[in-house]
């Protein structure tokens, strides 16, 4: 055999394996754990894609038997092969990782039904990963869907890429949660900023803040430096689209849970709050955002007065002097700042006529309040066999957490509000019960809608 077809088969035949590994692994995952709609359908895309590569492989090295010159076509083809099914590679294991044991399914339903009933974004899904690392990550789905265009044009009748879905890690700790989890709207905010191209609609913004705050300096630096410029106030945009894109959507729980995970981390009450890096602009200003944002939605009245630290500390936080934020290239800073109005516009729009929930929330408060302070799933209010909604549950439970969690702890025989561990105890079963409750309004929502088509 001449050593350039052996060369080939040998390639070809390591791609096969990796190919095949990859597809049984999938298979095995589907038939053995329960995953959400968004997984299978990817799950599925790669089982697929694995069987068209799989022909593909072996069509090539047929024809290159009988044709050698081609060869190096053929070389050409392995190495996309290879680079994007290196790509899904990284996608698989954290996604069979996200089964409905290691998620709260409910509440990940209802949040792609928030998603779906966004401007463009109808039939929008979410795939959830499970992620090693105490932090919530949002994963470009451009770049596998361009590797995934790619293979369509190297192998003959593979399967599109599944439109319209997105892939966000939570971490493995925080599976069974539902509060700290309400940090996954931030992440859905990057999955809507980057499928609906965003950062185009705020490119004229970003240059028009830059010439007027660094007037001359600006307009003097080359190519580079301006596009870096850009480049970095795209990304500290971002991140505020996606603070007040979760806040808008799910109310001050999204504060809260931000708070929560932010004290596990050893990340709040430093100096550093003041400080921009390079992915992120500081949590002072960012809580400043916060905090207009739910006074102008009505929602600070109703819970400043509460007992726990969270409202103190974002308005705290949120009261720091811009003038006091830092960054290496401190130039920048005003320039960003200039872009406030433009990003609040930008999540207006995105979110187009929605609620932001306020009333629904002071409706349901005491309800949900009662329920749990008895021990009983709030699916319903006092047997009126009327169910709140959803974004009301979570922050009427939220607040029941952080203001009422002793008051439930005393109500149970021989458990002590100041032992730490049935206080734990309690607050997993309070979680549990929202859970339950956010299942139960999502299925009623759906026999609703069933009734009325």
């Amino acid at each position: 055999m001449p050593d350039a077809l052996s060369g080939l088969l040998h390639d070809a035949t390591a791609v096969y394996r990796f190919v095949d590994f990859i597809c049984a692994f999938c298979d095995r995952k589907e038939s053995q754990q329960t995953y959400g709609e968004a997984s299978e359908d990817f799950f599925d895309y790669v089982i697929e894609l694995g069987e068209s590569t799989r022909r593909f492989l072996q069509s090539i090295v047929d024809e290159a038997k009988s044709d050698p010159k081609r060869i190096p076509i053929y070389r050409t083809n392995l190495a996309t092969i290879k680079k994007c099914w290196a790509e899904l590679h990284v996608f698989v294991k954290p996604a069979a990782d996200g089964h409905s044991l290691q998620t709260p399914t409910p509440f990940l339903a209802f949040m792609e039904q928030q998603l779906s009933e966004l401007p463009s974004l109808a039939g929008a899904r979410i795939v959830i990963l499970i992620s090693p690392e105490l932090n919530y990550l949002q994963y470009q789905h451009s770049k596998l869907k361009g590797f995934a265009s790619e293979l369509s044009r190297t192998i003959p009748k593979s399967p599109t890429f599944p439109a319209k879905l997105g892939f966000i890690a939570i971490p493995f700790s925080q599976g069974g949660t539902v509060f700290t989890n309400t940090l996954i709207y931030h992440e859905l905010g990057h999955f809507v900023f980057e499928e609906l191209n965003k950062r185009r609609t705020l490119n004229a913004a970003i240059t028009s803040a830059l010439t007027r705050t660094l007037r001359n300096a600006y307009t003097s630096l080359g190519y580079d430096e301006k596009a870096w410029c850009r480049s970095q106030l795209a990304i500290w945009a971002e991140e505020t689209f996606c603070d007040l894109f979760a806040l808008w959507v799910s109310g001050p729980a999204y504060s809260f849970a931000s708070i929560e995970l932010l004290s596990l981390l050893g990340m709040l009450g430093t100096s550093g709050a003041k400080d921009f890096d390079s992915e992120h602009p500081p949590f002072a200003f960012r809580f400043s955002e916060h905090y207009d944002q739910l006074k102008k939605h009505k929602w600070w009245a109703a819970i400043e007065s509460m007992s726990a630290d969270h409202p103190k500390l974002i308005k705290e936080m949120g009261a720091v002097d811009p003038k006091e934020y830092r960054y290496e290239f401190q130039e920048l800073v005003p320039a960003f700042l200039e872009l406030r109005d433009a990003i609040r516009d930008l999540v207006k729009t995105t979110v187009g006529n929605r609620d932001p929930g306020f009333e629904a929330f002071k409706e349901w408060k005491s309800n949900v309040h009662e329920h749990l302070l008895h021990g009983i799933v709030p699916s319903t209010s006092h047997g009126k066999g009327k169910q709140p909604l959803a974004a009301a549950l979570i922050n009427s439970a939220f607040c029941f957490y952080l203001d009422s969690l002793a008051e439930l702890v005393k109500k149970v025989k021989d458990l002590d509000p100041s032992i730490v561990e049935h206080r734990s105890d309690i607050a997993r079963r309070v979680e549990m019960w929202t859970l339950k409750a956010l299942e139960d309004c999502h299925l009623l929502s759906r026999h609703s809608q069933s009734q009325a088509s």
